[in-house]
């Protein structure tokens, strides 16, 4: 039996609902784990961004030390 692509996308539609509510952290009715789970979220989120962040400046202060000077091009 061989299934059609549209009849698999309905059956993943269907079944989506479900499977959101079957998230522990969505539906927690604990207060303090929804928070924590909020929390680490967003930290991991922002977490390589930071970090991309401050190579990419350590790398712009080091370039214009190298060529000798201390501040940025000149505007």
């Amino acid at each position: 039996m061989r299934f059609s692509l549209s009849g698999v996308l309905l059956l993943a539609l269907l079944l989506a609902p479900q499977l959101g509510q079957a998230c522990a952290v969505c539906f927690s009715s604990n207060d303090e784990n929804r928070l924590a789970f909020t929390v680490t979220t967003f930290f991991l989120t922002a977490l390589p961004l930071v970090m991309i962040g401050s190579f990419v400046l350590w790398l712009r202060q080091r370039v214009f030390r190298l060529r000798g000077t201390l501040r940025g091009p000149a505007a």
